[in-house]
């Protein structure tokens, strides 16, 4: 809801005015009789535009819009003024009034063009205060990113897109939410037993909201799956996270596998007050899964949400620079008063930020740039079977060059080759790991004694695609060195 304070010195105008424009819906309106009034109101509460006349005893509009910009900054002001006073508008104009409008006519046409002009008004007000908390944020020490949030690195209708996608492509449930499990996204493909009943009901959303947090969690080693602790229905997410600071969760699920309970979730309609044969029967809409689907959604899922993060850091990171290399070629300060000055300037400015995130969705070319550059080192492999399906060996897909040094081979000697003929051993070194990640798709973190360079490392593997293997080699945190290194 829009709130506008309305001043003119004749009472029957500013009735008049309030409701032609309270019938809009969207705007609510307060009045004021004087500049002096108006100020007054202004001091004590927030309006988010003021509409005024020029006209007024002891104060006229320009002097009350001189005022305006002196205390409060860029707060929306439209000049609402008799015919025959162009002089008026372009003084108006500029002294930094947002719209200038003339009274007279059918006042129902008018009145739609004065409430048009407040939206206008407000909107590209609030887009420039984004873009001035973006510009703050994205610009803060480059090492520094506890103060980052998602709305500041990820375009929301971007993000939506892609979530709606995501749903629509794989037939669960998804929102993303934040670290309480506050919805940031709006909801694509929820049931009806979720959407509908459960989180209509108070303690149904407030279980909602604490399993969407609790399936959220940081968990860097592959998605959470687990019964929804609000409904029983089979949920899975992951943390979003941009560099060391975790914003977002990404939780996707509302479907049931073969072993649902239907009885126990019955119970739970009487837990949370719902009528239990609406419950019953919305519950018999919701989608079937097998586990086994469900768990490659959830696998593809975490995979996203990796690639979205580095992006997003990707994302600030670059800002960063841009930002580094404006200020030492202009004031930023100079650069908003350019933007604010001009609204087809600012569009474009908005637009090339939209752009930026676009190009920053090339998940092929980010991820190259990754490959090549990670210190860690990192390899993609195709397993190779025999012709009962039995793993042999494995065959080099791609290497980046942390993985070359690590093994002390050229990408030459090692790219296009099965891993016994790289490393001179069968079966090849991690052959039962490698086998068992591409066989389940469930990823694995652990520590291991490569048994080819007698190293003790710390190995990443998941499964990006059917047959297909990513390691990724660093070195091991301490909390690790204990585990199981016999693969």
């Amino acid at each position: 809801m829009i709130t506008v304070l309305t001043v003119d010195d004749e009472p029957t105008l500013l009735e008049v005015g309030r409701l032609f424009l309270e019938r809009m819906g969207d705007i609510t309106v307060e009045s004021a009789s004087s500049g002096m009034e108006a100020l007054s109101l202004l001091e004590n509460r927030p309006y988010d535009a003021i509409i005024c006349d020029y006209d007024m005893p002891e104060m006229n509009g320009i002097d009350l819009l001189h005022i305006v910009r002196s205390r409060f900054g860029d707060l929306p002001f439209i000049l609402f003024t008799g015919k025959g006073r162009e002089s008026v508008a372009i003084d108006a104009l500029n002294a930094g009034a947002d719209f200038y409008l003339q009274k007279g006519g059918d006042p129902r046409s008018q009145y739609i063009e004065l409430a048009s002009n407040v939206r206008q008004a407000v909107r590209r007000k609030l887009a420039e205060d984004a873009i001035r908390h973006k510009i703050v944020s994205l610009t803060s020490p480059e090492t520094d990113t506890t103060s980052l949030t998602f709305y500041d690195v990820f375009s929301i209708d971007d993000i939506q897109e892609i979530q709606n996608a995501f749903s629509s492509a794989t037939g669960v449930a998804s929102i993303i939410t934040e670290l309480d499990g506050t919805p940031i996204t709006k909801p694509s493909n929820f049931c009806h037993l979720c959407n509908n009943i459960i989180r209509k009901t108070e303690k149904g959303q407030k279980n909602c909201y604490i399993s969407d947090a609790v399936l959220g969690r940081y968990h860097p080693e592959g998605p959470v799956i687990s019964p929804c602790l609000s409904g029983g229905l089979w949920d899975a997410g992951t943390s979003i996270s941009i560099g060391t600071r975790h914003v977002a969760n990404w939780l996707i699920g509302q479907v049931l596998d073969e072993q649902a309970d239907y009885d126990r979730m019955l119970l739970y309609a009487d837990e949370i007050g719902a009528d239990r044969k609406e419950f019953s029967e919305a519950l018999a809409t919701v989608p079937r899964m097998s586990s086994e689907q469900f768990q490659k959604i959830s696998d593809a899922l975490f995979v996203i949400a990796s690639r979205l993060s580095l992006q997003g850091l990707q994302n600030v990171q670059q800002a960063r620079e841009i930002s580094r290399r404006e200020r030492i070629e202009e004031d930023l300060r100079e650069a908003y008063e350019r933007i604010a000055g001009d609204e087809e300037e600012l569009r474009e400015q908005i637009d090339e930020i939209r752009q930026a995130n676009l190009y920053a969705h090339h998940q092929e070319q980010q991820y190259q740039a990754l490959f090549m550059h990670m210190s860690d080192g990192h390899a993609i492999r195709e397993m190779i079977t025999d012709e009962a399906g039995v793993v042999t060996d494995y065959l080099f897909i791609d290497v980046n060059p942390a993985f070359e040094q690590l093994i002390e081979k050229s990408r030459d000697q090692i790219v296009g080759m099965t891993g016994s003929a790289v490393f001179g051993m069968t079966p090849p070194p991690l052959l039962e790991l490698l086998t068992t990640v591409c066989k389940s798709g469930i990823p694995v973190v652990s520590v291991i004694n490569h048994p080819a360079i007698h190293r003790d490392l710390r190995i990443s593997v998941f499964r990006p695609y059917e047959g297909v293997v990513g390691t990724i080699f660093s070195e091991p945190h301490d909390s690790l060195r204990n585990s199981d290194s016999s693969c």
